[in-house]
């Protein structure tokens, strides 16, 4: 082979793994409890390929419950609840140009940390756009833009519903059936080769989307 390519060494709560001191993890019973999806993700999130990683309750949790649920989830649950309750459910509207340059932007750096197997710094770009996403929502009050401007509530609301998609897209290698879920409720039924921002001209949703359900 021309490569090899080896994760680092994990251990649990600052300890090596160890039977004498009974603190070996299964990963069946963390798949179990959080998921195949969001375990493939903490992994591959929590420290950059190839280097020695810790396993603690408070990091699955950040990155479980801060990153993926409230971060990503929750920026699903309010966008498609909007375009149900705004525009029936269907969304197509004008470009807007500050989420077109920082999508693209994130496309490329997403991209070049892929070819060059890191997956840290890849999953960082994705997070990069589900923040610019949650913050373009406040900015721009679809809420209120219902009630004055329908185009540029479509605009918005067309660029959210995008952002969703190609969020899906880029998570796709390391969470595949949470993103199957996302193109399922967007009536996506095959995906393009390539990622780009604006790749479809509308959007419709089959409505409420709950991509990772609070943890017991």
């Amino acid at each position: 082979p021309k490569a090899i390519f080896a994760h680092g060494w994990w251990k649990v709560e600052g300890q090596k793994m160890s039977k004498s001191l009974g603190n070996v993890i299964s990963p069946y019973d963390l798949v179990e409890e959080y998921g195949l999806d969001e375990i493939r993700y903490f992994l591959l999130r929590e420290v950059p390929f190839g280097q020695d990683g810790d396993i603690t309750k408070e990091a699955l949790k950040n990155r479980i419950v801060g990153e993926l649920s409230n971060e990503i989830g929750n920026l699903y649950s309010r966008v498609l609840a909007m375009v149900v309750k705004y525009l029936g459910a269907k969304v197509e509207g004008n470009k807007d140009q500050e989420y077109l340059n920082l999508c693209t932007e994130v496309i490329e750096r997403y991209e070049k940390f892929m070819r060059d197997v890191d997956f840290y710094r890849a999953l960082e770009e994705v997070l990069r756009l589900s923040s610019f996403l949650n913050k373009y929502i406040d900015s721009k009050a679809p809420w209120s833009l219902a009630k004055t401007d329908e185009e540029a509530l479509k605009k918005v609301l067309y660029a959210l519903t995008d952002g969703l998609f190609v969020i899906a897209y880029l998570l796709n290698p390391f969470m595949p059936s949470k993103t199957s879920l996302v193109f399922e409720n967007l009536h996506i039924e095959e995906l393009p080769k390539e990622i780009k921002p604006y790749i479809f001209g509308s959007y419709s949703t089959k409505g409420k989307l709950i991509l990772f359900p609070k943890q017991s």
